[in-house]
This record gives C-alpha cells, sequence and structure tokens, in this order.
C-alpha cells in the first residue's frame, strides 16, 4: 500500500488537477487515458495472402555466394572467429539476393 492511502488518493488527484490548471507544464505528468483493445478480428498467426510467398525464400543452400574469410581476434588474442559471410542465396522464384560486403574487421 503506498504512504498515501487508498482514501487520500481522490484528494491527491484532486490537487494534481488544481496543479495542472495553474501550471500547463505539468500536464505531461498527469496520467494518460486507458486505451482500450484495438477492435477487429483476431490474429492467426499466419501472414496475409499478400504477404505469402513473399520474402527471401532460399532454394538451394548449396547455391550460396560466399565473400572471402575473415578472421576476428580478441584484444588478447586468445579467442579466434573465423567468418565467412554469405554474399548472395539463391532465392526459389528464380532471382539472387545479394548483400553488401561487409566492414572488415578492426586490427
Amino acid at each position: 500500500m503506498s504512504a498515501l492511502g487508498n482514501a487520500n488518493l481522490p484528494d491527491f488527484q484532486k490537487s494534481l488537477e488544481n496543479l495542472v490548471k495553474r501550471e500547463k507544464k505539468w500536464e505531461a505528468f498527469m496520467p494518460k487515458p486507458a486505451v482500450g483493445a484495438k477492435p477487429g478480428g483476431i490474429g492467426t498467426g499466419r501472414p496475409s495472402s499478400s504477404q505469402a510467398g513473399g520474402g527471401l525464400e532460399e532454394s538451394d543452400a548449396s547455391q550460396r555466394e560466399y565473400y572471402s574469410g575473415r578472421t576476428w581476434r580478441s584484444v588478447d588474442g586468445v579467442i579466434t572467429f573465423v567468418e565467412e559471410p554469405i554474399k548472395s542465396i539463391a532465392l526459389v522464384g528464380g532471382g539472387r539476393f545479394v548483400w553488401d560486403e561487409p566492414p572488415a574487421p578492426a586490427p
């Protein structure tokens, strides 16, 4: 329970409203009215028909192209990561999606 107690809450609300009437900058501290649920249907968890089939759907992972390998080392040199960033993938629709070359690792 708060230090004000539930019985003093209406008095506090009136005091706050009076303060806002006098000092307009205090409007930012007024509680916003509760917003109800969004009207309409319930989501099904599936994309709408306009979104279905779009996106990056890869046709064959063996057709990926990679940028040259890069080595990342921790500051003390104990941990080393070697990565080969993906350059492009073959899409189901027959096209290719190409990523920009990532930045070089810091020396």
